[in-house]
């Protein structure tokens, strides 16, 4: 019997957006000239502003070129990528014989041995439902390959995962933390470990699935103080800090198994993951605060009208841009959790619901 072929594309909104994007370079143009003309002199704006635009349209057009003959392809004999004229290929031997891994984003593998440039496959850029069916056909093949070892002790530094705490916690905001398998050392290097693995408690770690081994959060409690550490969602690792599929090697070891929770992208698998994800939630929305929007976009502001539109220059222009931009930011991120919250909570009163229907069956 044939196997399944496959064919992916890339999404079509960032095929769009690159579109979008050559337009909007090309309609600039005039626009740009116009403006630096009263700025700038005619031989700064022909020897430098022009070529610069002419680049930023050279790149525009080849993006637009890359995101329409972007492929992946998957069929009888493994997946299959095209980069610019070359395809690279992973034959299913690869995910049978255990050298497949989770990648760092939801949709992706990481080839064990594999040279830099051709040891990920990201099915991510295509949509959803294309790549969610590209995955279950390599989780046909997939064996999950053995656990790294971990080092013999592992040293990072974690912040207090609350900050409404910050007067009891003043002194030990960060601290470093030492694992090994003879416990935990807390602000010390040598000597006895200040606290036991029976100490560790309320061990949550965020994956981009079950299946993963990366985390991009891990919080726990060490003898009633409460550690957080965030890694890029990316890569899985942090800002001087190992590798988060490490960190949570060590819990996942040596921590009770009743204290480990583990939360995920996918539908919630249980009441107590939906309110920790809930709990994440509101701390992020609580931590992009309006305060710093508001004085960010305040200072552009009394920068605008002390410089006057008079004395806008090309260098002044880029401050206000990137003022504004460092203000979009937390309202973006703000949207984003404020939608999570939502879409949560909606899935938590289907879960009550669901529930009280279980609970009403046996009865009746």
């Amino acid at each position: 019997m044939e196997r399944e072929t496959l064919e992916l594309r890339l999404a079509r909104r960032y095929r769009h957006g690159a579109f979008y994007l050559l337009l909007a370079a090309l309609l600039a143009t005039p626009a740009l000239v116009r403006a630096c003309s009263d700025l700038l002199d005619a031989p700064y704006i022909a020897g430098v502003v022009i070529p610069i635009h002419a680049c930023a349209v050279i790149a525009a057009c080849f993006l637009l070129w890359w995101a329409y003959h972007w492929r992946i392809g998957i069929d009888a004999y493994g997946v299959h990528r095209r980069v610019l004229f070359v395809w690279q290929h992973w034959p299913w031997s690869l995910f049978e014989e255990g050298k497949a891994r989770r990648g760092a984003t939801y949709y992706s593998f990481k080839f064990i041995g594999e040279a830099p440039h051709r040891n990920t496959i990201d099915f991510g850029p295509a949509d959803e439902q294309t790549a969610r069916q590209a995955l279950n056909m390599c989780y046909a093949h997939w064996v999950q390959p053995p656990r790294l070892l971990l080092p013999d002790k592992l040293m990072f530094n974690a912040g207090m995962k609350s900050s409404r705490v910050w007067w009891r916690y003043a002194r030990r905001r960060m601290s470093t933390i030492s694992l090994s398998p003879q416990g935990l050392w807390i602000n010390q290097k040598r000597g006895e470990p200040t606290h036991h693995w029976t100490d560790v408690k309320n061990v949550v770690l965020f994956r981009p699935s079950r299946e993963h081994d990366k985390c991009t959060v891990i919080s726990f409690d060490v003898g009633g103080w409460p550690f957080m550490l965030e890694f890029s969602k990316t890569t899985g690792s942090g800002f001087f800090n190992p590798p988060s599929y490490l960190i949570a090697g060590y819990l996942e070891t040596y921590v009770a198994p009743e204290e480990i929770l583990v939360c995920t992208e996918d539908p919630p698998a249980s009441m107590a993951e939906l309110e920790e994800r809930l709990s994440f939630a509101r701390g992020k929305i609580r931590e992009k605060g309006i305060g710093g929007i508001v004085l960010t976009s305040f200072l552009a502001l009394i920068n605008l009208f002390t410089i006057g539109p008079d004395e806008l220059g090309p260098m002044n222009v880029l401050t206000l841009v990137a003022m504004f931009g460092s203000a979009l930011q937390p309202i973006l991120a703000r949207m984003k959790y404020r939608r999570q919250l939502k879409e949560l909570l909606a899935q938590r009163e289907q879960l009550l619901v669901d529930e009280r229907s279980a609970t009403a069956a046996p009865s009746a």
